[in-house]
């Protein structure tokens, strides 16, 4: 079941703008730290999914923690998965003769890899994966220049 509304701001994010609600926080100091993601590589996964593993497990050592494990485990897989639904859309194009009657449709493998391809943006999403949903974790702040910034930026180059 899909959840209804903005997902609450974590507790860090909340501290650095200064608590705007105003409702208790934990202590810091009763947050348990988080132990570190297991970066061995699971025995069964492909190459496209040991390449994945090992790039998100050196890329977000940061906030990956143990209970992420299965999450980032499913997300390989889906990326094996997803390696060889285009080598087959690589092998067989977009369209296959139908046996049957001898009539061009369209390659099952298409579909599947689009399914995936969603399935393989939600988990990524729910792990952190992108800036956005970084941000939106309180992991990182996305702020884009303005013109004021950039005119005093070069006006201190010139001077």
């Amino acid at each position: 079941m899909a959840t209804v509304g903005r997902p609450p701001k974590p507790n860090e994010q909340k501290r650095r703008l200064g608590n705007p609600g105003h409702r208790d926080l934990p202590e810091p100091s009763e947050v348990a730290a988080l132990a570190p993601l297991d970066d061995d590589v699971p025995a069964h996964l492909g190459e496209a999914g040991r390449e994945l593993w090992q790039g998100v497990t050196t890329a977000a050592k940061a906030w990956l923690a143990p209970s992420d494990a299965l999450t980032l485990l499913l997300l390989c897989e889906l990326y094996d998965r997803r390696a060889t639904f285009v080598a087959a859309l690589n092998e067989h194009g977009p369209l296959i003769l139908r046996p049957a009657d001898g009539h061009m449709v369209a390659n099952p493998a298409a579909q599947m890899l689009a399914t995936v391809e969603k399935q393989i943006t939600e988990l990524a999403a729910a792990l952190g994966l992108t800036p956005a949903d970084r941000t939106r974790m309180g992991l990182a702040e996305v702020k884009a220049k303005n013109a004021v910034e950039d005119f005093l930026a070069k006006r201190a180059k010139r001077g």
